[in-house]
């Protein structure tokens, strides 16, 4: 198997970024009515996690997103973790 590159998100990334996620949201875990327009994070994710102290993260295979994760800064230097998805033909 080839190994999987974890890079730091840029926006060159956000329409692929936005495809991968929705897609899972709508065919992985059935979630109806997701679209672009009511994740608003998505619209700008570096001002949502990168500006705001936190990162965004995908995983490459061959150049695709085959994975997502994005870390969130908190108060009282608490984060978070959202945005956790992976390509089920890729959960072992």
């Amino acid at each position: 198997m080839k190994d999987i590159e974890i890079v730091k998100y840029t926006d060159e990334f956000k329409q692929e970024v936005n495809e991968f996620i929705i897609n899972i949201k709508l065919h992985e875990f059935d979630i109806d009515k997701v679209t672009y327009n009511n994740q608003p994070d998505l619209k700008d994710i570096k001002g949502t996690y990168i500006d705001t102290g936190g990162q965004f993260w995908l995983a490459l295979l061959d150049g695709k997103i085959v994975g997502t994760i994005a870390l969130t800064r908190m108060k009282n230097n608490n984060s978070a973790l959202k945005r956790v998805y992976v390509d089920e033909i890729y959960v072992i």
